[in-house]
């Protein structure tokens, strides 16, 4: 799983439970191999299709 700069500072300094991702449909694929889900159906933006994603994060992470 990706394990960002971003997702540290999120854990850390935030204390978020889950990281949310509005994605273009064709990387889906990416990011459901990187542990997000689709939670929403798809919607345009620009004209180009897109979903809502969401990944909880590891507790090990979060401690």
């Amino acid at each position: 799983m990706l394990k960002t700069r971003f997702e540290i500072f999120v854990t850390e300094q935030l204390k978020a439970k889950k990281i949310y991702l509005e994605v273009q449909e064709y990387v889906i694929g990416y990011y459901a191999k990187e542990g997000f889900e689709v939670v929403s159906e798809p919607f345009m933006e620009d004209g180009i299709p897109h979903v809502k994603m969401e990944r909880a994060i590891e507790k090990k992470l979060r401690d």
